[in-house]
């Protein structure tokens, strides 16, 4: 007996995590889980707390549901508290899904392709089956369809109908998002460092995938060092010349922070994009300073 009520009592944990010190405090945490309970019970019954996560069992169809709330949490610490009950009424708002649409897109792949894209995401514990592929390091790049205000990440069984390889519906997601609406503009850093910046809402990372086809212009006779701190921005120094550390260190106070403050952080990782592929380049911050490894191959290059 007593092993089933501990069993029960660590499925339902609301203790804040630890990845979210430094975000939102103890109460904070509390008071943003509280608020999405009472959203989750509209759908169903909640069946499991624990680390970031609540799982509900659907009225609907009796299906489990599962709401990570990374993004939620990060939205509620860039904005004013009482604005929070909004922001998370209209986070679960999306629910229930229309059934109906989904079952139809995963039969008629004419109509799905124009909203298959590809969205780059770091998701530690990805679950069994779902379409993704590993192209940038320490990130993966997972197969959606973006329809009705929210993105839906598609399992294997979802793509069985569409007749096609992954490597296909990959090609035409990543077409659907060379299209996307992507701001691209181009500065001189510090007066010294010519860099390209792209901002969107949602996809400036998964449009550096195909760099070389999307913006050639930023990619320079060695290649490029390219900087993806959010879903929404990305940075690209083409190298030509021995800027390499300089720019680094003149621009890193900064895509830290676009790192650290953004509600969908993607990667602290500068990399060096040449060939169309991305290789880490090696780096250490202590006192306010940045120490560089370029790749051997990079500085045999640049010999």
């Amino acid at each position: 007996m007593f092993g089933s009520l501990f069993n029960k009592n660590k499925i339902f944990d609301r203790k804040r995590p630890i990845f979210y010190e430094g975000i939102v405090s103890k109460e904070e945490y509390e008071t943003i889980l509280q608020m999405s309970e009472q959203e989750c019970v509209r759908l169903g019954k909640i069946i499991y707390i624990q680390a970031g996560t609540i799982k509900v069992k659907s009225t609907q169809d009796g299906e489990e549901i599962a709401f990570h709330l990374d993004n939620l949490v990060r939205k509620c610490h860039h904005a004013e508290e009482q604005e929070w009950p909004t922001i998370i009424k209209n986070h679960f708002s999306r629910y229930p899904i229309d059934k109906s649409k989904a079952k139809f897109l995963a039969k008629d792949f004419g109509y799905a392709r124009p909203y298959l894209k590809v969205l780059v995401r770091t998701i530690k514990d990805i679950p069994e089956g779902m379409v993704y592929q590993l192209d940038i390091p320490n990130t993966s790049s997972f197969l959606i369809l973006d329809y009705d205000e929210r993105f839906h990440f598609l399992m294997e069984k979802d793509i069985q109908e569409w007749s096609l390889s992954k490597k296909e519906l990959f090609e035409i997601g990543l077409a659907n998002i060379s299209v996307e609406k992507i701001d691209i503009q181009e500065v001189l850093w510090a007066d010294k460092y010519e860099l390209f910046s792209f901002f969107s809402g949602d996809f400036s990372a998964s449009f550096m995938l195909e760099l070389a086809k999307n913006a050639p212009f930023s990619i320079g006779n060695y290649g490029a060092i390219v900087a993806i701190p959010t879903k929404g921005s990305a940075f690209v120094h083409p190298i030509n010349t021995h800027t390499i550390e300089g720019f680094i260190n003149a621009f890193d106070e900064t895509f830290v922070n676009f790192h650290k403050e953004d509600e969908v952080p993607i990667s602290e990782c500068y990399y060096w994009y040449y060939n169309r592929e991305f290789r880490i380049i090696e780096t250490s911050r202590k006192d306010n300073k940045i120490n560089i490894k370029l790749p051997r191959k990079l500085r045999m290059l640049m010999e």
